[in-house]
């Protein structure tokens, strides 16, 4: 079995779809996802069937304006609008 490892994908839609594209080329049979991915921490195993993709996913909420609140006393504006938005300024 071939199993990819992502992780801290952080909204980068044109890098994960480059990694899950280069793991079919590949032939991994599961993609194991260890995190980060937006706007909650989403942590999921996508496994290939005779069926194709199969997935399984966990969301686990947190309060964003709460820690864009704390952002934002440390100075950081950035962070905060990326807490509140899910989009990350270039």
């Amino acid at each position: 079995m071939r199993i990819a490892l992502l992780s801290d994908i952080h909204g980068n839609l044109l890098a994960l779809e480059a990694v899950v594209a280069d793991a079919r080329r590949r032939g991994v049979d599961q993609i194991v996802n260890l995190g980060d991915i937006p706007p909650d921490a989403r942590y999921a195993i996508v496994e290939r069937t005779a069926q194709g993709w199969l997935t399984e996913s966990i969301s686990v909420p947190y309060d964003h304006e709460a820690m864009a609140r704390i952002a934002s006393r440390n100075g950081r504006e950035d962070w905060a609008r990326w807490l509140r938005t899910g989009w990350a300024d270039a």
